[in-house]
């Protein structure tokens, strides 16, 4: 189970970078095609799409952060999942070794009662 959730972490992962290099270059050509259409566009209009151009940087820093933030809660969920896979399985160790530690002195003693009778 431990190597499932690695595998899908690092898919995860290389999604989660691929989209945000795809998004990183869209948010490169909107700008440069809103600089180019600043220099053909009147005074007025162009408050207009500076404004415009600063808001989808905005909003893309801000989803970026998110993105950023989520990829920090999914390595410290797969971190805590890997110490309870791992002391789960240490107490399953534990228990199968108490069982048969237990069955070996209920053997003993009833051999020792046969011996005894």
């Amino acid at each position: 189970m431990s190597q499932l959730l690695s595998k899908f972490h690092i898919v995860v992962e290389q999604e989660l970078l691929q989209k945000r290099e795809e998004g990183q270059n869209l948010i490169h050509m909107t700008v440069n095609c809103g600089e180019k259409v600043l220099r053909n566009t009147r005074s007025d209009g162009r408050d207009i799409i500076n404004n415009q151009l600063k808001e989808i940087q905005n909003d893309w820093d801000r989803l970026v952060r998110k993105i950023s933030t989520a990829k920090v809660h999914l390595e410290t969920s797969l971190l805590q999942w890997a110490d309870y896979s791992s002391s789960y399985s240490q107490l399953q160790q534990w228990i199968t070794d108490r069982e048969a530690k237990l069955q070996q002195v209920c053997e003993q003693r009833v051999s020792d009662f046969h011996l005894i009778a």
